[in-house]
């Protein structure tokens, strides 16, 4: 979510405990919170929120293993839009649903040297949701997330090769799981002053197997952030990240592990840490009163992989929220 910035001390002094107890312009005022950290949003009663984001990620191929394979993956570049609906059904529980469109692309090379590039595109699968504030105090936020995922994405995605024409593509490419999946959070907020202080993790367990045969990894999302507002309309965050994705369970009869390491399920899973500074701006007055934007950059500190993964080089996030 959106980075939400203070309002200025004269108002910070005024507020009730309860957090329900403010209407909607010091609420938006007062609350501040990552714009990835998913489960920790919520609204007023009869208040909608919508927004975009864009996030553009460059991957670079593994090493481990590289020369085990005839295809080798050299660069992946993944763009993603992201729509998401938000409606507050009571002052604590809010409503979302978010769903996303991802462009991708990948360069390989053969051992005897040809260089090629797949791609797809296409709608990743639908996230629905409920918000619920545990407690919501001056000085502690405490939000938890149910959700579940609804398989929308293709899974079947196809692309010229050296192979032949129309090959299916491996799982790194593929905007869809074909899995119906549980999503679970629970975010902490503190806030001090002009300073708030936030914990969160959250994750998704995937259910059963797709008609191809194989489910994609569970993942696990952590971190921590600290926000200070500089300006009653600006402030900058810096939020540090750990996730975890877990290998593919089953195979894809229809691709080979032995010919690429993006093929190999075993080989899917990885842990990374990032740090993630951040700029936020908030409009308090005016005709785009309600309206945020936020850009980010991830950049990775630590990454290990099960074997020759793609390995994140940076991801770039623009966001806009508009709440009324």
């Amino acid at each position: 979510m959106l980075l939400l910035l203070m309002a200025g001390s004269a108002v910070a002094q005024e507020l009730p405990d309860d957090l329900t107890q403010l209407d909607l312009e010091q609420l938006l005022e007062l609350e501040l919170i990552p714009i990835d950290v998913l489960g920790s949003h919520i609204h007023l009663k009869g208040q909608w929120m919508v927004g975009y984001r864009f996030m553009h990620m460059a991957m670079e191929g593994g090493h481990a293993h590289e020369a085990d394979y005839p295809v080798r993956p050299e660069h992946m570049r993944m763009a993603l839009h992201m729509v998401e609906v938000m409606y507050g059904l009571t002052d604590r529980l809010t409503l979302m649903a978010m769903l996303g469109y991802q462009q991708a692309a990948m360069e390989s090379r053969t051992v005897q040297g040809t260089r090629f590039e797949t791609s797809a595109s296409g709608p990743n699968d639908l996230q629905l949701a409920a918000h619920y504030a545990l407690r919501s105090r001056a000085t502690h936020y405490l939000v938890g997330l149910l959700g579940v995922q609804v398989p929308l994405g293709r899974v079947d995605v196809r692309d010229d090769t050296p192979m032949g024409t129309g090959q299916p593509l491996p799982y790194p490419m593929r905007p869809g799981s074909g899995t119906w999946d549980l999503v679970l959070g629970l975010t902490s907020i503190h806030r001090l002053g002009d300073w708030n202080l936030g914990v969160h993790g959250d994750a998704l367990w995937r259910t059963g197997t797709n008609r191809y045969g194989y489910r994609l990894g569970h993942r696990v999302h952590a971190g921590a952030w600290v926000t200070y507002r500089v300006r009653a309309w600006m402030a900058w965050t810096l939020h540090v990240d750990v996730h975890v994705l877990g290998d593919v369970q089953g195979h894809d009869a229809r691709l080979n592990p032995a010919m690429t390491p993006t093929a190999d399920p075993a080989l899917q899973g990885e842990r990374h840490l990032t740090i993630q500074p951040a700029l936020n701006f908030y409009v308090p007055r005016g005709p785009l009163k309600g309206m945020r934007w936020s850009v980010y950059l991830d950049r990775p500190l630590l990454e290990a992989h099960e074997g020759a993964a793609m390995e994140t080089s940076w991801q770039l996030t623009l966001a806009w929220q508009w709440t009324r």
